[in-house]
């Protein structure tokens, strides 16, 4: 309900309730729309249940607005996506000028407590994100933070809101073992320390990655298969034309694997991997038992043609 003053060139409106699926949204104190001089909020405050958004300044011809988003339940996520089932609490908070197509200004977002309600992730640990955006000359500045656990990950760097250069840099160490709470349910485990240190330059056109991750003390185990590789440690870099596998290490019962190899990042993105195995027990289930002894080479393009050439020989193997 609302009261229209067309020579006062404004919209007064004293209430607006809409519901959607569960959920009750009202508009929670009276609110002057401006039609003077382009377009104007003067105060605009709604509540969907214990969430709260505010809306102050001008919309158009250019943007001179105040944005604070309080205590919204990550669960409303599903009211755009039904399908995700997550808890948590977002906030956030804008000062936008500008033109919309080019703004400036600043962006923050902080997320509590978020996790999946449902399905295997619903064990794995609650994050909380904090992002930041300075935006200026069609640019932004970002700064992304996701915590979980001891897990970290964070993007800094500068994009463009559109076509433009990219200077990024992603950083994070992450437990593998984390994952356990996706993959235990079908007799999988996986074990290990990443750590990445990544450069992401070039533009949104044509990025170049750069950089390297690692990985120590790894281990991955399947259960029905008979399969555990133990010990494995990798070193993967980029230099922003190719991403280079240095070297991939580790046991498989007595026996040892390695890999190592290069894949261009040019289309149609030729790669080359170097296979070798030393009597490497790959099954040992109730089943089967064996060995396998390798040196193979693998080339072609990543989305067209491979072949291998090379040596495997099967070492003794029972079969039950």
């Amino acid at each position: 309900a609302g009261v229209l003053d067309a020579g006062g060139q404004h919209l007064d409106l004293t209430s607006f309730t809409a519901d959607w699926r569960d959920q009750h949204l009202a508009l929670a104190r009276k609110l002057r729309v401006g039609f003077a001089d382009g377009v104007s909020l003067d105060d605009l405050a709604l509540r969907l249940g214990a969430a709260s958004l505010s809306v102050k300044g001008r919309v158009a011809p250019a943007l001179d607005l105040t944005v604070a988003l309080r205590a919204m339940p990550a669960v409303l996520a599903r009211l755009a996506a039904p399908q995700a089932k997550l808890a948590g609490m977002i906030s956030a908070d804008a000062k936008l000028t500008g033109p919309a197509a080019r703004p400036a200004g600043t962006v923050t977002l902080r997320a509590t407590g978020l996790r999946a309600t449902e399905g295997p992730g619903r064990t794995l640990k609650p994050a909380e994100i904090t992002a930041s955006a300075t935006l200026a000359g069609g640019a932004a500045k970002l700064d992304v933070r996701v915590a979980a656990g001891a897990d970290r990950l964070s993007l800094a760097g500068s994009a463009p809101m559109g076509a433009g250069p990219l200077n990024l840099r992603a950083q994070g160490r992450i437990d593998l073992s984390a994952l356990n709470a996706l993959v235990a349910a079908e007799g999988r485990q996986v074990r290990g320390r990443l750590a990445l240190d990544a450069l992401i330059t070039g533009s949104t056109a044509a990025p170049k990655i750069g950089g390297t991750m690692s990985l120590a003390g790894g281990e991955v185990q399947d259960i029905p298969l008979g399969l555990r590789l133990h010990d494995l440690s990798a070193e993967i870099t980029g230099d922003g034309e190719a991403i280079r596998l240095v070297r991939l290490s580790g046991k498989a019962g007595p026996g040892t694997l390695a890999a190592s190899g290069t894949l261009s990042l040019a289309a149609p993105m030729p790669m080359a991997l170097k296979l070798t195995a030393k009597d490497a027990q790959l099954l040992a289930s109730e089943l089967i038992r064996g060995t396998v002894d390798a040196d193979l080479v693998v080339n072609g393009e990543l989305a067209g043609a491979m072949q291998a050439s090379g040596t495997v020989t099967i070492g003794r193997t029972d079969i039950r």
